[in-house]
Formats: C-alpha cells, sequence, structure tokens
C-alpha cells in the first residue's frame, strides 16, 4: 500500500473565470481542496460514513473528506466499473469486483484500505454470500474454491482482515455428487447456501440456517456444536418467551408444486427438537414470526385469503380456528401490536418492489380463540410504515395515510383527514406528530393521546414543478415543508410566510447521486432516531422501486438499524464515527441541498429553510453528465471538475445559514 503525492490546491484564474459566470443568487463556493490523480477518474463514492473512494485508471483511493489526502491506494485495482461496488450495510466494508476473467473480489475497509478478502488469495471462483458478525466483529464468507464443489466458509476479522477460521462443514456428510449438484444450482441460480441471516448468541457461536440443515457453529473456531435437518429454513426466531428454544421456519415447494411452510423448535443447547412433530400448512412461508404470551403467530405468504395460526410454544400445536385450522384474513401479517381489546394485525402483501396505492387490513384478533373481534377489518391505504399502541388506540402511519384505529369498536377515530393519493411527510414534535396531506396541501397535527386532530396550516400549501413532499421539519416557532425543488415556512399561527422554488434540470439523471444522499441520510435517521412516518420512503421515492438504489438503501436502513441497537463488537473508532453520523443525520438543520437550473447552467444549491433563498452553490456548468457525490450529512461534495480532477466544496455548517441574510 503506498501514498499518493501531496495535497494539491487549484485556485487559479481559470477557476476565477468559472465563478464569474455562476448565476447571481447565491454565494459562489470556493473549493476547499482539489486533487489531480494524474490518470482519468472512472468514479467516486462517497460511504455512508463519509469515507471518499476514488477509482482511476491508474488504481484505487482512499481520500480525507476534509483535506483531500491520500488515506490509502491500492495500484493492482485500477480500472474498476462502478457497478462493482458495493457497501456493506452495518460494517466499515465495501466489495469490489475486480472484473477480470478470474471473477477476483476484494473487500477493503473504507476508513484505513486494509484489504479484508481477497477471492483469488482465498482461492474462491465464487462467493455465494456476505454477513457481518457485529457482536464479533467478524465476516462470513460464503463460496466455491476452484475444482472444488465443497462449499466454503471463511470467517475473517473485520478490524484486521486476517483470516479466523476456514470451515467446509457445510458439505459434511454429503457425497462428492450431491456437493456437486448443490454447487451447480447455487451458481446457475445465484444464490447463496445461506438462506438466512446468522444469528449471534451470546457465548460467541452463531446460529446458520444453510444446506438443508441448521447448525450451530462456534465463533472462535468455525466447529459444529450441532446440526439438525431443517429443509429449506428461512427464518430462525427467539424470544424470551421461551429461553433456550430456537424456532425455525422452512419451506417446500416450487412452481410446479405448491407450496408449504413448516415450523418446528429445537433446543438451543443440543439442536434436538422439542416439539414432537412439525406444524406443517399449505401456503407460502411468512417471514413473520409474532411471539404472543402463549405461543408463535404465524401466517401463510399471499395475495390473497390466508390464514393466521397460533402454535403452543411447548408442543407445536395449532390453537386457533376449528380443529387448529386457524383465522382467515386477506394477505399475511407485516405488522402487530397487543391491545386490551385483542392482538391487532396490519396485513397484505408487503413487498420492497411494490410501494404505491397498495392497500392493507387491521384486524383486530381475540388473543385466546383468534377470532376477529369485527366482521370487517378496516382497509388502510399505502404502506406501512409505523404503528404505535396510544391510550385512545392504534396509530398508525403508511406511506398514504395516517390515523388512530380504535380496536374496541373497529372504527377510525378520525376521518379521511389525513390520506392521499400521493406520499404524505410526517414528523414527532414533543407530544405531537404533525403530517402533510398532499391531497389538500395542508398541515394537521395529531396530540399523543390520539383523541385530538387538528388542522395547522390556515393556507394550502402547493409544490411547483410537480414535486413531492421530502420532509417536515416542526420547531417551536415555525413549520418547514421540503421538496425536491420547494421549500415552504409557515408561522406558528399556521399562516405562510414564504414559499420558495427552484427549478430543477430536466434530465432525472442529474439528481440521482443527490437523491442517493438524501436517502441515506433518512435512512441513517430513521435508524437512529425512530423518526416517524414516511421520511425514508419520500426521500428516496424518486431512485425508482425496484431499482438496485432502492434495494440498496434499504439494505443500509438494515444495516444501521442492527448497529443502532448495540451491536458494537466492531472497532471501537468505527463504532464511535457510526453514533455520530447517526445523531448528525437525525439532528434538524437550517438548510437543504437542491439540484437548480438557471441561465441554460445547472448548480448544486445549499438553499435556506428560514426563507427558501439560495444560501451558496457550486457551478456544474453545461455538463451534461455531471460526475459528483454528495455527503449529505457532512455537508460537503466532491464534483470531478476535470478528467484526472476531483474538487470537495464545504457548504456552510446549519449553525451559520441563519446568520446569512
Amino acid at each position: 500500500m503506498r501514498t499518493l503525492g501531496f495535497l494539491r490546491l487549484t485556485i487559479a484564474s481559470a477557476l476565477l473565470a468559472f465563478f464569474a459566470a455562476l448565476p447571481a443568487a447565491g454565494a459562489q463556493l470556493t473549493p476547499s481542496w482539489a486533487m489531480d490523480f494524474g490518470a482519468p477518474v472512472t468514479w467516486q463514492r462517497v460511504t455512508s460514513l463519509g469515507d471518499l473512494i476514488v477509482s482511476t485508471s491508474k488504481g484505487l483511493y482512499g481520500l480525507d473528506p476534509q483535506t483531500g489526502v491520500t488515506l490509502w491506494s491500492h495500484a493492482d485495482l485500477a480500472n474498476l466499473s462502478d457497478e462493482g461496488f458495493e457497501e456493506i450495510p452495518g460494517a466499515p466494508l465495501f466489495v469490489i469486483d475486480a472484473g477480470d476473467s478470474n471473477r477476483r473480489i476484494v473487500i477493503l475497509n473504507a476508513t484505513t484500505g486494509t484489504q479484508v478478502f481477497d477471492s483469488q488469495a482465498a482461492g474462491l471462483v465464487e462467493i455465494q454470500g456476505k454477513y457481518v458478525m457485529p457482536r464479533s466483529g467478524g465476516l462470513l464468507i460464503v463460496g466455491f474454491e476452484q475444482g472444488n464443489f465443497n462449499t466454503q466458509l471463511f470467517m475473517i476479522d473485520m478490524a484486521t482482515g486476517k483470516q479466523r477460521w476456514h470451515s467446509e462443514v457445510l458439505s459434511k456428510g454429503k457425497s462428492g455428487m450431491v456437493n456437486l449438484l448443490l454447487a451447480v444450482a447455487q451458481v446457475a441460480m445465484d444464490v447463496s447456501p445461506v438462506h438466512a441471516d446468522p444469528i449471534e448468541l451470546d457465548d460467541g457461536s452463531f446460529l446458520l440456517a444453510a444446506m438443508g440443515a441448521v447448525h450451530r457453529l462456534g465463533g472462535a473456531t468455525g466447529s459444529e456444536l450441532w446440526k439438525t435437518d431443517a429443509g429449506n429454513a428461512r427464518v430462525l426466531h427467539l424470544t424470551d418467551k421461551r429461553p433456550g428454544v430456537l424456532f425455525v421456519g422452512s419451506e417446500e415447494g416450487d412452481d410446479m408444486t405448491p407450496y408449504h411452510a413448516i415450523y418446528q423448535a429445537l433446543s438451543l443447547d443440543t439442536g434436538e427438537p422439542v416439539w414432537s412433530k412439525r406444524q406443517r400448512f399449505r401456503g407460502a412461508l411468512s417471514p413473520q414470526i409474532i411471539s404472543a404470551e402463549n405461543g408463535l403467530i404465524v401466517s401463510e405468504r399471499t395475495e390473497g385469503t390466508g390464514r393466521v395460526r397460533l402454535l403452543d410454544y411447548d408442543s407445536g400445536k395449532s390453537l386457533w380456528g376449528k380443529k387448529g385450522k386457524g383465522t382467515k384474513v386477506k394477505g399475511g401479517i407485516i405488522d402487530h401490536d397487543f391491545s386490551n381489546a385483542g392482538v391487532v394485525i396490519t396485513t397484505g402483501y408487503d413487498s420492497a418492489w411494490n410501494d404505491k396505492g397498495t392497500e392493507y387490513l387491521l384486524y383486530v384478533l381475540d388473543s385466546r380463540s383468534g377470532e376477529p373481534r369485527f366482521k370487517k377489518p378496516v382497509k388502510v391505504k399505502g404502506r406501512m410504515r409505523q404503528t404505535e399502541l396510544l391510550q385512545n388506540g392504534l396509530l398508525y402511519v403508511t406511506t398514504h395515510e395516517m390515523n388512530v384505529f380504535r380496536p374496541a369498536t373497529g372504527e377510525l377515530l378520525h376521518g379521511p383527514n389525513v390520506r392521499s393519493k400521493k406520499p404524505i411527510v410526517t414528523r414527532w414534535h414533543g407530544d405531537s406528530l404533525y403530517a402533510f396531506n398532499t391531497s389538500d396541501g395542508q398541515i394537521y397535527r395529531l396530540g399523543r393521546g390520539g383523541a385530538e386532530l387538528a388542522q395547522v396550516s390556515k393556507t394550502k400549501a402547493e409544490l411547483r414543478g410537480k414535486d413531492q413532499p421530502m420532509e417536515l421539519d416542526v420547531r417551536q416557532d415555525a413549520i418547514i415543508l421540503t421538496g425536491h425543488q420547494n421549500v415552504i415556512g409557515y408561522s406558528s399561527n399556521g399562516d405562510i410566510r414564504f414559499s420558495a422554488y427552484h427549478e430543477a434540470p430536466r434530465h432525472h439523471g442529474l439528481i440521482q447521486a443527490l437523491l442517493w444522499a438524501q436517502a441515506l441520510r433518512a435512512a441513517m435517521a430513521s435508524a437512529d432516531a425512530a423518526v416517524a412516518g414516511a421520511s425514508f420512503y419520500s426521500a428516496s421515492n424518486e431512485t425508482e422501486t425496484g431499482s438496485w438504489q432502492h434495494a440498496v438503501t434499504t439494505e443500509l436502513g438494515k444495516g444501521y438499524t442492527e448497529l443502532s441497537e448495540g451491536y458494537m463488537g466492531l472497532a471501537g473508532d468505527y463504532a464511535h464515527e457510526a453514533r455520530r453520523r447517526f445523531q448528525a443525520s437525525a439532528a434538524a438543520r437550517d438548510f437543504v441541498f437542491m439540484m437548480i437550473k438557471k441561465d441554460k447552467r445547472i448548480a448544486l444549491a445549499q438553499v435556506s429553510k428560514h426563507d427558501g433563498r439560495i444560501v451558496a452553490l457550486v457551478d456544474l456548468g453545461k455538463d451534461k453528465k455531471p460526475s459528483y457525490q454528495v455527503d449529505d450529512i457532512g455537508d460537503r461534495i466532491f464534483y470531478r471538475q476535470k478528467p484526472s480532477e476531483i474538487v470537495a466544496y464545504d457548504f456552510a455548517p446549519a449553525a451559520q445559514v441563519s446568520q446569512v441574510r
């Protein structure tokens, strides 16, 4: 590993002429630093923790985002495709596909540049899975060696990159032909032999569902403590209702044969069955397993009519419905809550690829019999984002509506005041939940008790340019609604104090990097601060549903959630920085970033929430394909101004924006 030359600032006459042509509004920023790599830059990335990674035709570099100083470099990783970059959620690691004929896959520490894993050095020709083990600071790699069809497990120390152990335990007991067939199938279908995320236990061991069985492996050595056949196990569930017992959900079936969900209970100590027989039900397996007081609540995954069942903890016997056949509902369980009136469940077809206009249903089931308390469930519009049991009922927030459901009566406490065809945005402030209803352009406030819903705004707000709401910021003396191109400020009495609109470039691709940064910020804020409502959905709304950006931001949000819940077995510096970034992402700030168009030029602008004015901007000229990255938490952007040069710009900290008048 070597370090590139020293920092080179480039504030020359050419730059002065460049800035002279900028639009008059706002203060034009001067570069904080510039770095010329002496070779074409192929792409750049800002990781979720603010690390700057730059790929050139001569190598891969990690730069200090504040100074531009090269922290590390790898000359052997040159001319990489940006499609080969993948950040690993919940870890300071990223994956690089070198794209050569040998399919070399490298995993690096973004902060230190340490090479954590190299598939060529390990002799792997296929990597089938990568799993972060946050409590132990390990990374589990699954793959195949050249000429060896036994599945390989590698446990890597994330901090040092050293291999802790290597094992073929998943292939033990199988014939060479069986392992060959399994390997061919996995490679052809591009699936991992591991079917559920590993679960780390208090003694350092972990549970792994893979290759038709559930394994308990020693975290320090990879030795097999026990193995139990479990079919295609996809859900591993632990509950404090039955300590020492592992509940497993498996699935069998395909497009040619009916799907069946299979449930069993295993002893954590020995892997021996706890139930006398497995419970098998027709229908695809739902990932939702709910720990109730008297058993496990399960349902099948379906878009049609399904059944909800209660399985006895100790015997597995199905308790609800006639002859234990369960209670009929539409769709499968996607959310739940417990109330004095019974179990409140939300059903529907929950999919990461289906966000808009989907209807979900609220049921109240008797805790003992499973019978619905009311003849008809309540229909809910949009995808469920949050539920909270209040004194007067169940508060629910979806991407498209907000209301309070009364389990005792089966009614909604409020009318369709906050229900929209387009996404809404919400924000908690003290003991009140505020919501902007896109349909009528009004802001509403719901008290923590749930009984009072009041309209706060006096005037309808209009988001110009076919914009969509992105964030609602509630303060003691003001409410600020922001979209991708609009900022609207309300006074404390509900009057609109200002409304500012900044035109966006027509080419949607120009704002993708900005939307990506905003989505990451919202995901981190939601994970750390439990921000209510559809903030993450709204921020990532234009990272198209079904796209890789949508999928990755969802996974990153999951990784952040795990880290924020206290799995701090990672390196101390990383954990500290992660916490700092989480807290910064959740803190309210006085500005928003926008991509704007003016005088046939485009620019990335910092727009004040105090009055909607442009405080500062970076001109991108007429560059139709600008290569830039935004650190939406560090308030910094990185722009490839020339083919071989990266220029950094620091925007004013939030505390200073209010002083710019």
